[in-house]
C-alpha cells in the first residue's frame, strides 16, 4: 500500500524555503577518459575506475554512501524510503545485511558519513537538515540547521580528518565546508568540470583528498571520478563512463574488497552498487606537463613484427588548440634499436618518436615529451609542432619493424593533450521570466491547466521552465507544456513510484531526464516525448499553459510555483542603421585561435551583411551581402571548418568566416568586440538570438619590445667600471644584447663594463622578442685621469712682475683653474701668463678639470716671491741688512744673492760699492729711490 504523506509534505512547504534557480551550464576546460597506468607501473588487469564487485540494491532510490571500515559495512541510503541499508564491504553480492531507520523517517534524505561513533545525516526536507544518530540507527536528534552560502539545496556529505562536513550545492554546483553543527567554516571550492552534472562527495582519508564524480567536456552524465586537494585542485581522474547511468554517491574505503584503495559508487539508474578500483596512491599535485585530456588506444596487446608496420588511430572527439602533447607508451621488444614509431596530427603533422638505431632502452611505461620531463623524440619533428594545431581529430601511432628476426608487443598508447584555455564569452541577452499561480491544489478530480500570457511578440530561441511542486505518489502524475502554437513538450510522463518533490528546472541543454534527481534541483531535459528544442521558432505571444494530470484518486499535492524562461532575442535594425551588438571581454591574454557561433534568424539572410571587429580594430568578414536567400543563420565560423559556403550558414556545422579569422591570432582579446549586421531589407524583421565567442589562449598578447638604455655614468675615468641597465617594456624577451662600443658586448640585463682605453663611444643595446626588435643608445667618455702640474721658470722677480707659468698636467683634461695668490684667477686650457703689481711672497694653485669630472690640484705654498728693488736679501724687507748683503756678496764672503737685480739701485747696470751708498743715502740721508724696474722684473743684470 501507498504511503499517505501528504499532509507531511505540506507542512514541509510552509517550513522549508524553496528556491527557483536556472542555471546555464558554463564551458568545460577541463575531463580526463580513461587513464593509462602510473610511470613506473605494469599493467595489470585492472586500472582506476575498472569495477571490481557490484550489486543489485536491494532498496530504491539509493543517493548517499558511507563506509564503517572498522566494521566492514557499506551504509547505502534510500532518498524516500526512510531506510540506510548495510552491506559487507568484502562481499556485495551478500545483498543486505540489516537495514536502520533514517532519523526523520520518510522525509527525502540526501547523504551521510560516519564520525566516530556516530552517524551524520542531512535531511533537506526536515526543519532542520542537520541530524546525527548512532551507527545502529539510534538515537536521532536535529542538531543544527546546514545552510548552503549559496542558498542551495544540499545534496551529499562527507566528513574530513578535521572533523568538517564538505557538502554538496546541487543547485549551484559547488562544494562547502562546514562545522558538525552545521555552520559555514567559509571554505568553498567549484565543480571539477565548472558545472554540470554530479551530486555526491566523498573522503579519502589516507590522502585527505575528496572524491567527486561529475560529467566530462561534453556529456551531460557521470562519467569521470576526480581526486581532488581541499582547495578544489584536480590531482587525478578516472574513467567511470562504463558504470551505470546516474552516479548518485561516492565512498572510499583504504582497504577495499582485494586489501588496496577502492570506490564505492550507487548508480541510481540501474539501482546498483558497485566497487571499482582506486587511485593506487595517494596522486600528488599535477605538475607542468600533466595533462586535460587523455585518451588511449585499443586494448589488449597487438604483435610487432617485420611483416608489416603497426597502424592504430584514436579519435580525440574535443574541439580546441593544442597547447602540448605528450605520448605515454607501453611497448616491449626484443631488440628496440629495429623500432622506428611515428604519431601523426589529424592535420597531418608527423613527428618521429623513435628512429632505428637511436634509442636502445626499454619501452615499457616510456613518455616522450618535449618539455624534458620524458624522453625527447628522436625526430624528425618535434611534439611542439603540435602547439596551436587543432586538437580534433583522429591521432595516428604507427610502429614499424625495420629487422627480421626480432619481435615485440604493443600493450598500450596514450595521447595526453594540453589545450590552450577556451575562453568562453557569450553576448548578454536578457530574459523574459512570467510566473504561473503559486500553491495550486494537484488530484484527480480536478485536472490542473495553469495558463500565463506573454504579450511579446519575440521568436523562441531557448526557453526552459522552473517547477517545483510536491504529490503523495509521483507516479501519478503527467506534467506537460503547451505553447500558443499548440505544440506539446511531456516534461514529466510518469515520476517514480513514491511520495516525494520535484524542484527541478527543465532545460533541453541539460543531462538528460534523471527521476531521482527531480528533488535535487538539478537541471535536466524533459522525459518527453516532446522536445524544448521544438519550440524554437515559434511566436512567444499568446497562452503558455502548464498541465498537470493526476491519474489516481489517493494521493494529491500542491503546485508550489513554475516560470516560464524566454530568452530575449535582440531586434536588428531597419536598413540604413546596422545593429552594433557588442560583447565584453576583460581577459587580456593573446588570441590564439577564435570561433564565433552565430544565431540569427531572418526573412532572408542573402540581404545581411555581418563582420566582427577586435578591440585591436581588425574587422572579419562573417557573411557578405548577397548570400544565399536562407532564413536562419546557425553557424560556428571555425578556421578548420569546412570552406565558406552561404548555403551552409543555417545548418550549425563548423565552417570559415567569408574572410579569414586568421589577422586576428596574436592580438589582445580584452576590450569590446562589436558584431555589426546590416539589413538591406528596411521592412522585414531580423533577430539576433544568440553570440558567442569561444577564444583560444593562455598568454599574455604579445607586444612589441621597448628599451631603455641608462648608465651608472656617462662619463667616467679609467679604469673605473661602469653598471648599464636596460629598462624594459612590451612583451618578454627572448634576446638581450649590449654592444658596448669597443669590441666587446654582453647578453646580460644589466652588465658592468671597464673600458680599458679612453675615448667617445657609443653603447647600443637590442631587445628582441616574438613581435619586433627595439634598439636604444648612449654615448658614454672614457677619460684618462687628470693630474695638475705647471713649471714657474722664473720663481722670483721684482714688482712689477711678469709671470709666466707653463702647463704640464697630464690626462684628458677639460680644462684648468689657475689661482695666482693675490686673489685673481683665471681659467684656460693651457699656459699662464699673469703681473703681479705689488711686491710679496704668492702661494699658487692650478686646479685640473678632467672631461670625465674629476679635479686634480696642484698647490705650492709661496711658489711666487716679488722683490722692491734693494731687497738684495730677499727677505721682503727694505732695511741695512741689504746693504750689508750686498757689500759681503761684492768682496767675496757673502751668498749668492737671489734675485741680483734688486742690488742695482743707482741703476748704472752694475753691482758696486755705488749701489751700498746709494742705498744707505736713501734710508739715513734723505737720497734718492731706487732706480726703476726694465724688463718685466726680471731678476737678471
Amino acid at each position: 500500500m501507498r504511503s499517505h504523506i501528504i499532509s507531511t509534505l505540506i507542512i514541509l512547504i510552509l517550513s522549508t524555503p524553496l528556491l527557483c534557480q536556472t542555471q546555464i551550464p558554463g564551458s568545460v576546460s577541463q575531463t580526463s577518459a580513461a587513464l593509462a597506468p602510473p610511470i613506473g607501473s605494469t599493467t595489470g588487469p585492472m586500472a582506476p575506475g575498472d569495477s571490481i564487485q557490484f550489486v543489485s540494491h536491494g532498496g530504491t532510490n539509493p543517493l548517499g554512501l558511507c563506509v564503517d571500515e572498522s566494521a566492514r559495512r557499506l551504509y547505502v541510503c534510500d532518498m524516500f524510503s526512510g531506510t540506510t541499508h548495510l552491506y559487507d564491504i568484502d562481499n556485495l553480492a551478500a545483498g543486505i545485511l540489516t537495514s536502520i531507520p533514517n532519523p526523520a523517517g520518510n522525509v527525502s534524505t540526501t547523504g551521510l558519513d560516519i564520525d566516530g561513533d556516530h552517524i551524520y545525516w542531512v535531511v533537506p526536507g526536515s526543519s532542520q537538515n542537520l541530524w546525527r544518530s548512532l551507527k545502529d540507527g539510534s538515537n536521532p536528534l536535529a542538531i543544527g540547521q546546514l545552510d548552503l552560502p549559496g542558498g542551495g539545496i544540499v545534496g551529499d556529505i562527507c566528513i574530513d580528518a578535521d572533523h568538517t562536513i564538505w557538502a554538496v550545492d546541487v543547485t549551484h554546483d559547488q562544494y562547502s565546508r562546514h562545522q558538525l553543527s552545521g555552520e559555514f567554516l567559509g571554505d568553498i571550492i567549484g565543480h571539477p568540470a565548472g558545472s554540470g552534472a554530479g551530486n555526491s562527495i566523498g573522503y579519502r582519508s589516507d590522502c585527505n583528498l575528496l572524491l567527486i564524480p561529475h560529467n566530462a567536456s561534453g556529456s551531460t552524465s557521470v562519467n569521470v571520478l576526480s581526486t581532488l586537494d581541499l582547495t578544489g585542485t584536480i590531482r587525478a581522474a578516472s574513467d567511470i563512463s562504463s558504470i551505470g547511468g546516474f552516479i548518485n554517491g561516492v565512498a572510499h574505503a583504504t582497504v577495499g574488497s582485494l586489501g588496496l584503495p577502492t570506490v564505492f559508487l550507487v548508480d541510481a539508474s540501474f539501482n546498483r552498487i558497485y566497487e571499482v578500483e582506486s587511485q593506487p596512491a595517494c596522486p600528488q599535485p599535477i605538475l607542468s606537463g600533466q595533462h586535460e585530456y587523455q585518451i588511449c588506444g585499443p586494448t589488449g596487446v597487438r604483435p610487432i613484427s617485420h611483416n608489416s608496420v603497426l597502424t592504430e588511430s584514436i579519435l580525440l572527439d574535443q574541439y580546441g588548440t593544442v597547447a602540448d602533447v605528450d605520448l605515454y607508451l607501453e611497448m616491449e621488444h626484443d631488440f628496440t634499436a629495429d623500432i622506428t614509431a611515428t604519431l601523426i596530427s589529424p592535420g597531418g603533422t608527423t613527428v618521429t618518436l623513435l628512429t632505428e638505431s637511436q634509442y636502445n632502452g626499454t619501452l615499457w611505461g616510456i613518455t616522450f615529451d618535449q618539455d624534458g620531463q620524458g624522453l625527447i623524440p628522436d625526430g624528425p619533428g618535434s611534439l611542439d609542432d603540435f602547439d596551436g594545431q587543432e586538437m580534433q581529430g583522429h591521432w595516428t601511432f604507427t610502429v614499424d619493424d625495420l629487422y627480421a628476426g626480432s619481435d615485440g608487443a604493443l600493450s598500450n598508447w596514450c595521447l595526453r593533450v594540453d589545450e590552450v584555455t577556451r575562453n568562453v564569452h557569450r553576448g548578454v541577452f536578457s530574459v523574459l521570466q512570467q510566473s504561473g499561480v503559486s500553491n495550486q491544489a494537484i488530484s484527480q478530480a480536478i485536472p490542473l491547466n495553469d495558463t500565463l500570457a506573454i504579450n511579446s511578440t519575440i521568436p523562441v530561441t531557448d526557453v526552459d521552465l522552473d517547477l517545483n511542486l510536491m504529490h503523495g505518489f509521483l507516479s501519478d502524475l503527467s506534467v506537460k507544456l503547451t505553447s500558443p502554437a499548440g505544440t506539446e513538450v511531456t516534461l514529466v510522463q510518469q515520476g517514480p513510484a513514491y511520495a516525494g518533490e520535484i524542484h527541478s528546472t527543465f532545460n533541453q541543454g541539460a543531462i538528460p531526464y534523471a527521476a531521482e534527481s527531480l528533488p535535487t534541483a538539478q537541471q535536466m531535459q524533459p522525459q518527453g516525448p516532446g522536445s524544448l528544442d521544438d519550440l524554437i521558432g515559434e511566436n512567444a505571444q499568446g497562452d503558455w499553459t502548464l498541465s498537470i494530470i493526476d491519474s489516481a484518486v489517493s494521493d494529491d499535492g500542491i503546485l508550489q510555483n513554475w516560470t516560464l524562461n524566454l530568452q530575449e532575442p535582440v531586434l536588428l535594425n531597419d536598413a540604413g542603421s546596422a545593429l552594433v551588438y557588442t560583447v565584453e571581454v576583460l581577459d587580456d591574454l593573446a588570441i590564439e585561435d577564435l570561433e564565433v557561433e552565430l544565431k540569427l534568424l531572418h526573412p532572408s539572410t542573402d540581404q545581411l551583411h555581418v563582420t566582427l571587429t577586435s578591440p585591436s580594430g581588425t574587422t572579419v568578414l562573417l557573411e557578405e551581402l548577397g548570400g544565399h536567400a536562407g532564413q536562419t543563420i546557425d553557424i560556428v565560423y571555425d578556421s578548420s571548418g569546412v570552406d565558406h559556403d552561404e548555403t551552409l550558414a543555417g545548418s550549425g556545422i563548423r565552417m570559415k568566416p567569408a574572410t579569414s579569422l586568421d589577422p586576428l591570432v596574436g592580438e589582445t582579446m580584452a576590450g569590446n568586440w562589436i558584431l555589426t549586421v546590416q539589413d538591406n531589407i528596411s521592412s522585414a524583421e531580423g533577430w539576433l538570438t544568440d553570440l558567442t565567442l569561444v577564444i583560444h589562449g593562455d598568454n599574455p598578447p604579445c607586444v612589441a619590445p621597448t628599451v631603455t638604455a641608462t648608465s651608472s655614468s656617462v662619463a667616467s675615468d679609467q679604469p673605473l667600471p661602469i653598471a648599464f641597465t636596460a629598462i624594459l617594456g612590451g612583451s618578454a624577451a627572448n634576446l638581450i644584447y649590449w654592444d658596448f662600443g669597443d669590441g666587446s658586448g654582453s647578453p646580460e640585463l644589466n652588465p658592468v663594463h671597464i673600458y680599458p682605453v679612453s675615448g667617445n663611444y657609443t653603447v647600443t643595446v637590442t631587445v628582441v622578442n616574438p613581435c619586433g626588435t627595439a634598439t636604444s643608445q648612449i654615448p658614454v667618455t672614457i677619460c684618462d685621469l687628470p693630474e695638475a702640474n705647471f713649471l714657474l721658470p722664473g720663481w722670483i722677480g721684482i714688482a712689477p712682475f711678469c709671470a709666466e707659468f707653463t702647463n704640464l698636467s697630464t690626462g684628458t683634461i677639460d680644462h684648468l683653474v689657475w689661482n695666482f695668490g693675490d686673489g685673481v684667477t683665471i681659467e684656460n686650457v693651457g699656459d699662464a701668463s699673469y703681473f703681479y703689481e705689488l711686491p710679496g711672497f704668492y702661494s699658487v694653485s692650478l686646479e685640473a678639470h678632467g672631461s670625465c669630472g674629476t679635479v686634480s690640484t696642484q698647490a705650492r705654498l709661496n711658489e711666487v716671491q716679488i722683490l722692491t728693488m734693494g731687497d738684495i736679501n730677499a727677505d721682503g724687507f727694505l732695511d741695512t741688512s741689504d746693504p750689508i748683503s750686498l757689500v759681503l756678496y761684492l768682496f767675496g764672503s757673502g751668498s749668492p744673492l737671489a734675485c741680483p737685480r734688486t742690488g742695482d739701485v743707482n741703476g748704472d747696470q752694475q753691482l758696486n760699492l755705488g749701489d751700498v751708498v746709494h742705498q744707505l743715502m736713501f734710508m739715513f740721508g734723505g737720497g734718492p729711490e731706487a732706480a726703476p724696474v726694465n724688463n718685466c722684473g726680471s731678476c737678471d743684470m
